[in-house]
């Protein structure tokens, strides 16, 4: 009886010391984690850039005085339509009419000074044939003769030049068209050459952008685009007609001039609009659009995660192009995959997932 409870006290001291030093042979798996996904679809028709710009007349031309002066009369205000050959403003024209009165006067006295001198050079060839006067008189006859000629031709040059800077003291519409914008006011002084109207030639309209470089390459003359405004869902063509080759020196943005000729009341000279410009060929097969966070970048090289099943699958794919919100890219997709679209740095190929939450 005692060799039993003794027998028995050692088998409930061993099931007491296995209990407490049994350890589980493998610890509870964490359940797949829930990712945010969202369906693969071409982006060709949305690879396009948006610009902003303020229309102007295509063609346009900044007006200034030849000459300057004090400005006499401003006629002519902003928007109001001109005829060609019109008077848009004149300068106080005193100083110059007495400059050509002056060369007038001196035109009439050297012309005075020829026919005298014509008339003694008469006089002297007549005395000449006689043998009565030196040869040197002659001579001397000759070239008073010359130079009173010479000088009549010097003081028409300087009237036509008077007479031109006269003229240059009434600014006219070269062609006709609406005025833009004016500069000046009655009464100030002006420069040569310094803008004092601008005139803008109703029809055609254009609009600059500014490009950044890294989009540059996407244009070139001749390339399509529409233009649309506020407020409005109506959309024009336009194209490019000019590309400048030298950037911005704070900006550091290239201007990009669109022109589209189709007529509309709602589109003046100085409107805000809007302009859509393709950025891929539509020729461009396979190209989607994805947002950043879609992307797993490993150096150079990356890769989105195509889910199927469940499963978690890495695609090698090509980066073509940026846009604000979303990245273009190009792979060995078909367009109807199942993608994940955020949290992609913490998944591994062939990762198995759980819950998939539509970001769409």
């Amino acid at each position: 009886m005692k060799a039993l409870s003794s027998l028995t006290a050692f088998f409930l001291c061993y099931m007491s010391l296995t209990g407490c030093t049994n350890k589980p042979d493998k610890q509870a798996e964490k359940p797949p984690r829930p990712v945010e996904v969202r369906t693969l679809s071409s982006g060709t028709d949305d690879l396009s850039a948006q610009f902003t710009g303020v229309l102007q007349a295509a063609e346009r031309a900044n007006l200034a005085f030849r000459v300057p002066g004090q400005i006499e009369a401003i006629l002519v205000k902003e928007g109001e339509s001109v005829k060609k050959g019109e008077l848009l403003a004149r300068l106080d024209p005193h100083d110059f009419q007495i400059s050509v009165g002056t060369f007038e006067a001196n035109l009439l006295k050297a012309e005075a000074a020829y026919q005298f001198a014509l008339v003694h050079n008469k006089r002297v060839n007549t005395a000449a044939l006689d043998n009565a006067i030196a040869a040197i008189k002659l001579e001397q006859s000759e070239a008073e003769l010359a130079a009173a000629s010479a000088n009549i031709k010097v003081i028409k040059q300087g009237l036509q030049r008077a007479k031109n800077a006269l003229s240059y003291t009434r600014l006219l519409a070269p062609f006709a068209g609406v005025v833009g914008n004016v500069k000046p006011k009655a009464y100030e002084q002006v420069l040569p050459g310094v803008p004092v109207i601008t005139l803008q030639q109703q029809g055609e309209l254009e609009v600059v952008v500014d490009v950044p470089e890294r989009l540059l390459h996407r244009f070139s003359i001749g390339k399509q685009g529409t233009v649309h405004w506020q407020g409005s869902e109506r959309k024009i063509p336009a194209k490019v007609t000019e590309i400048s080759s030298v950037a911005g020196k704070i900006s550091r943005t290239y201007d990009v001039t669109m022109r589209f000729s189709e007529a509309t009341t709602d589109l003046v000279p100085g409107k805000s609009v809007f302009v859509d410009i393709p950025l891929l060929q539509a020729q461009m097969k396979h190209i989607f659009c994805v947002p950043y966070e879609s992307i797993l970048l490993k150096g150079k090289q990356a890769s989105i995660f195509v889910v199927t099943n469940h499963i978690a699958r890495q695609h090698t794919v090509k980066i073509m192009h940026t846009l604000q919100d979303q990245v273009c890219i190009q792979g060995n997709l078909q367009g109807d995959e199942t993608i994940v679209s955020a949290g992609v740095h913490f998944l591994e190929e062939g990762q198995q997932v759980g819950k998939l939450i539509s970001a769409e």
